[in-house]
């Protein structure tokens, strides 16, 4: 009797060190930058177009000898295909959103409380295959999590890489009209690329808190993407309640210029490109400047794809 209960307690803890197994990766690699550099897929990986956008930031920031750590968040159900996809790349470590938001990474120290409306709200938006959306909402959850830094599957770094330290945090801006960017700073603000210098950061937990409670949002009953830049507008409005200078809205972000071809925007500052596929939004057209760009017209998305 007493073999028979050593054999079933053997048993049990095999079985439960397996199930950690599942969830447990290993630690993230020590690299030269303070803070993380974070990317998200959501979405399929099924077509070569949506292979080559998904890994495009992360290979160009590996293929650039950064030494950082590097994170691609993707949905559960794209995990090994983007593992396998980017298996060649050590540096990049590839982990799943449901395990983030089920805390198997790490205890969550600033969103956990926000997980439930987190994980109802990713739901309605897989219904209307919002994933634009969905990523965009992972982001503010992502950086006031960690810190570090945010960009797109959809940018590259075209030289060696200059990314300078975060003081506090850094944004993207529309460079367009400089004037207005100095009578309303945040008037203009873009989520493709921002940072935080610490985890926890306030910008961005409001950020997150405005989406979560914004009303179309809740409701979520059609594709309301496009709507994120106003939580981290009014996020940054309110941080900054004294209206800053000139001076002080350009130190603090990355104003970007839109760039005549059609094909996205260039930050000169940090050598970084943003391809503007419009991948889910099924409109070749518009899509075309970019995938030439890229020397990819061939895999450009039609309608059914």
């Amino acid at each position: 009797m007493l073999k028979l209960l050593s054999l079933l307690l053997l048993i049990h803890v095999q079985i439960w060190s397996m199930d950690v197994e599942v969830c447990a990766m290993p630690p993230a690699q020590k690299g030269s930058l303070k803070q993380p550099v974070h990317y998200i897929w959501m979405g399929d990986l099924d077509s070569n177009a949506h292979k080559v956008c998904c890994k495009l930031g992360p290979t160009s920031l590996a293929q650039f000898g950064a030494n950082a750590d590097v994170f691609l968040w993707v949905s559960e159900f794209s995990l090994e295909h983007a593992r396998l996809l980017l298996k060649e790349y050590d540096l990049i470590q590839v982990r799943s959103v449901s395990s983030l938001l089920d805390g198997c990474y790490a205890d969550l120290k600033f969103i956990k409380n926000h997980v439930p409306l987190i994980k109802e709200m990713l739901a309605k938006m897989e219904k209307t295959r919002s994933f634009t959306a969905q990523k965009d909402l992972l982001s503010f959850a992502v950086v006031a999590e960690f810190g570090g830094y945010f960009l797109d599957c959809t940018t590259r770094f075209v030289k060696p890489i200059t990314v300078p330290s975060i003081g506090d945090l850094k944004v993207a801006l529309h460079a367009d009209d400089r004037d207005l960017i100095a009578r309303y700073p945040w008037c203009n603000v873009d989520i493709w690329f921002f940072a935080a210098f610490k985890a926890g950061h306030k910008v961005f937990l409001n950020a997150l808190y405005r989406h979560l409670n914004d009303r179309r949002a809740k409701k979520w009953d059609k594709d309301y993407t496009g709507i994120a830049p106003d939580f981290l507008r009014d996020a940054l409005a309110i941080y900054y309640s004294s209206e800053p200078s000139k001076e002080t809205v350009y130190s603090l972000s990355w104003l970007k210029e839109e760039h005549p071809g059609g094909y996205g925007w260039i930050v000169d500052e940090i050598s970084l490109e943003k391809i503007n596929t419009g991948l889910w939004r099924n409109t070749p057209a518009l899509n075309a400047p970019a995938y030439e760009k890229l020397g990819l017209l061939e895999l450009l998305p039609t309608k059914d794809e």
